[in-house]
């Protein structure tokens, strides 16, 4: 991210904190044509050109949800989501590696875990998450906890979401679909 869009994230954050309206790219459903995957690609996760898997090369975000949860794999080997309520945010990143038709999500060197949503809070640790594409052009993810038989799964859909804040705290509507970049994990709160 350039220092002048990333000064534009802080002063969009800013602005939407004091109840000004941001105007924000036009929203598309899914993938853009650059990030979906093709279906030559579509079980294999070995490493594009550009680093990231083909089949893996997100945004995917975590369905059903009233707060928007995203995913990004990077190109330099690392990844991050993002969780946004509008009066809160959070997520979390690490580095990814694949591995035959799957990627594996681990922490960053010397932590022993790393934050990963789970059914019941946004904060719950895992040691590892394995990534393998789903039909939908998503993806699957398996975690494995910190603590012994401690595992959960869930599918991630192709594409970015936003939340939809109506003033109040939270969200006031299902997230909709958008464009812009994942902030950055050092980013300000907002999306």
């Amino acid at each position: 991210m350039s220092s002048l869009h990333a000064a534009f994230w802080v002063c969009a954050s800013a602005l939407a904190a004091c109840g000004h309206e941001v105007q924000e790219q036009p929203a598309v459903v899914g993938p853009t044509a650059a990030s979906a995957p093709s279906a030559a690609a579509s079980t294999d996760a070995s490493a594009s050109a550009g680093g990231v898997p083909a089949a893996m090369r997100g945004p995917f975000h975590l369905p059903g949800r009233v707060d928007s949860i995203n995913l990004v794999l990077e190109d330099d080997g690392t990844f991050r989501w993002r969780i946004f309520g509008c009066d809160f945010g959070g997520g979390g990143n690490g580095v990814w590696k694949a591995s035959g038709a799957e990627v594996v999500l681990s922490p960053t060197a010397g932590a022993a875990s790393f934050p990963w949503m789970d059914e019941h809070s946004f904060t719950h640790a895992a040691s590892k998450v394995t990534l393998k594409v789903h039909p939908s052009g998503g993806v699957d993810a398996r975690a494995t906890g910190t603590k012994a038989g401690d595992a959960w799964s869930q599918t991630w859909e192709p594409g970015r979401v936003c939340a939809q804040c109506g003033g109040g705290l939270g969200p006031d509507k299902m997230p909709r679909a958008c464009t812009q970049p994942l902030p950055p994990m050092n980013a300000p709160l907002g999306e």
